[in-house]
């Protein structure tokens, strides 16, 4: 078996056109093209990226590949398809708390990425307990340092410090996250068609390993 290098433009031009015929009927009449050109290379480039990421992490990785169909039931939008390919990549896909690798991609651009969304419910009280310590700065430096580099961050979920804790506290902004994300966009969606595709994407995710280890190291104290 070939070892998996890039996606063909073909799935690309997959996309935009499925962006333009969102329903039932255009998927099934070119489903055989999705197939061929989308899902199955998604796997390969999938197993690729799970080996590239232990050679990088020295962890082994399980990829998570998102479905085409959307859940529409409590949704406005009922279009039925995704208009994109996105994954994940996890060293504890069966532990809720601990962070993530990911991949986007869309007719619009490229990005990758490395976090987690939002802590459990249950997870959330002793997040916050440990962003009153010198964790809470760290991230907070992480989150400084990312930008600086030209990474994409997401803003706390939270505007104000949440009751029971200082509002002046020096790690205020670590107080009001739920989670954190950290994205590298690489731009222009043609680049996951190019030779070389799976080492520009690790390449890609080399900024972001701070973001893996301190994330690790917060839900090593969460367990």
């Amino acid at each position: 078996m070939t070892a998996f290098d890039h996606f063909s433009p073909d799935a690309l031009t997959f996309f935009k056109n499925l962006k333009s015929n969102n329903t039932r009927e255009w998927f099934s009449e070119n489903k055989t093209t999705y197939d061929q050109v989308v899902k199955e290379p998604a796997r390969a480039f999938a197993i690729a990226i799970e080996v590239a990421l232990k050679d990088l992490t020295g962890q082994r990785h399980t990829a998570k590949i998102f479905r085409i169909h959307r859940d529409v039931r409590f949704s406005k939008d009922k279009t039925p398809h995704n208009t994109h390919l996105h994954m994940s990549f996890s060293n504890a896909p069966s532990n809720p708390n601990a962070p993530m690798w990911f991949f986007g991609w869309d007719t619009e651009g490229l990005t990758l990425g490395c976090g987690i969304f939002q802590y459990q419910k249950q997870a959330l009280e002793p997040f916050r307990n440990l962003m009153t310590t010198e964790m809470g700065g760290r991230l907070n430096d992480l989150v400084k340092e990312a930008k600086i580099s030209g990474l994409r961050v997401s803003d706390p979920a939270l505007k104000r410090v949440p009751n029971g804790y200082d509002k002046a506290h020096p790690n205020s902004e670590a107080l009001r996250r739920k989670g954190l994300a950290v994205w590298n966009d690489l731009g222009s969606p043609d680049l996951a068609t190019e030779p070389g595709f799976v080492s520009r994407c690790i390449e890609g995710y080399k900024p972001l390993l701070a973001t893996h280890r301190l994330l690790s190291e917060v839900d090593q104290k969460l367990t």
